[in-house]
């Protein structure tokens, strides 16, 4: 069986953050800041969708609250993505925060510094300074839905 090849986002009001995994190998991670205008963060955001889709050949998606947002910017650019997505024909997995922190420790995570913090453990090079919140919550997005298809196929 080949490996699935995953796309898993987190958005934040103003950012975005990417990974990709093919199977469990984290293959490709990514930020983004965007416009203070939401007409161009959202025109960058479904850019950077578009590429990733194609360039990787993302077979499936997972986005953090993918359904709910109570910031009105957010909602719109959670949206776009998922429109992108769809477009595509690409299935998405809607992970919660609570999702994230049952599934990496026993008893639960307490918190997303945790979580970020187990994800430098088990990526290094994820550990460097300035590397993004976005980047190591998409990382544990991706990570956590691997590894749940890898549990459903098994």
């Amino acid at each position: 069986m080949t490996p699935s090849v995953l796309l898993s986002i987190r958005f934040s009001r103003r950012s975005v953050g990417v990974a990709v995994f093919i199977g469990l190998q984290l293959e490709y991670t990514q930020s983004r800041q965007f416009s203070s205008g939401v007409d161009r963060a959202e025109a960058s955001l479904t850019g950077l969708l578009n590429w990733l889709l194609a360039s990787f050949n993302v077979e499936s998606a997972a986005i953090e609250g993918a359904t709910e947002s109570t910031r009105p910017r957010q909602a719109r650019l959670l949206r776009a993505a998922v429109a992108v997505i769809r477009n595509a024909s690409i299935p998405i997995w809607d992970i919660s925060e609570q999702d994230l922190l049952t599934g990496f420790g026993q008893p639960p995570l307490k918190n997303r510094h945790q979580l970020r913090m187990l994800m430098c453990r088990i990526w290094p090079a994820l550990n460097a300074r300035g590397t993004a919140h976005w980047i190591l919550d998409a990382v544990a997005i991706g990570l956590h839905t691997q590894l749940e298809c890898l549990f459903l196929h098994h």
